[in-house]
């Protein structure tokens, strides 16, 4: 059996951004309805960034594997976490558009030993 910590910083840039998916319209301030959806298919433009978003992004990351070894079959399970320093719009304003960029991860794999 072993086990892994893992403590860093991460870095990422944005090439591109692509939505797709099915939101609840009750996400928009104000909107009283009868919980129907908005569905989004849409590729977001850098050159224009009409919502003014970062494209590189920073943050810590936090994490543990724990492993163990069945002969020439190796299992494991892990959590990280990253945690970004930095703010996801270009102007830190004081609105609801203040966000960081927080995500968590678990994860299982196998390997097999030839």
């Amino acid at each position: 059996m072993w086990i892994k910590p893992q403590l860093g910083i991460y870095y990422e840039y944005f090439t591109s951004m692509h939505t797709k998916g099915m939101y609840p319209m009750n996400i928009m301030e104000g909107y009283k309805g009868d919980g129907s959806y908005i569905r989004y298919n849409t590729t977001y433009d850098f050159r224009k960034n009409e919502n003014h978003l970062r494209r590189s992004l920073f943050g810590g990351e936090a994490g543990i594997k724990i492993g163990y070894s069945f002969g020439k079959i190796d299992a494991s399970v892990g959590y990280q976490f990253q945690y970004g320093f930095s703010h996801i719009y270009q102007d830190k304003a004081s609105t609801s558009k203040t966000a960081r960029r927080n995500s968590s991860l678990i994860t299982a794999s196998a390997a097999y030993k030839f």
